[in-house]
């Protein structure tokens, strides 16, 4: 069975664990229910750095090379929208413009602080939950 990766981009810091974590587990949840000739893989970036432990790291360096590197690995970035942050616009650019990665963003019913008219060029679709985000990949990148 082919595997398919969908890196999860959104928002770590300066937020609660909570805010950052929750959507990506419930999406990886939901990814797993779908039925598709293909093995999804979910790379949450809380799984390797997270913001609780910050032993785990010597720089931000190390996180930024580490997450642009599962970037490049993945097949499609799927982003929360609800929160501004630069390390998630320069995820998002580098999947779109650099490396040719579909980026599908989700805008939570319309709560949306990443305005900037260069960041919304980056995302391909933008759905305003996780079920309409599962549905359109599920649709249009695994069937």
């Amino acid at each position: 069975m082919i595997e398919k990766q969908i890196y999860l981009a959104g928002k770590m810091s300066g937020i609660s664990y909570e805010e950052s974590n929750d959507w990506r587990t419930l999406i990886t949840e939901m990814f797993k229910e779908i039925d598709t000739n293909y093995k999804i893989k979910c790379i949450n970036p809380n799984d390797y750095y997270n913001f609780l432990d910050d032993s785990i790291y010597d720089s931000q360096q190390e996180i930024m090379d580490y997450d642009l590197h599962r970037v490049k690995h993945s097949d499609l970035v799927v982003v929360d929208l609800r929160y501004d942050s630069f390390g998630t616009a320069m995820e998002i650019f580098y999947a779109h413009r650099i490396l040719g990665i579909p980026v599908i963003g989700i805008y939570f019913d319309g709560i949306n602080e990443f305005t900037h008219p260069w960041v919304e060029r980056c995302v391909n679709k933008k759905l305003s939950n996780l079920l309409e985000a599962v549905d359109y990949v599920e649709h249009y990148y695994l069937s």
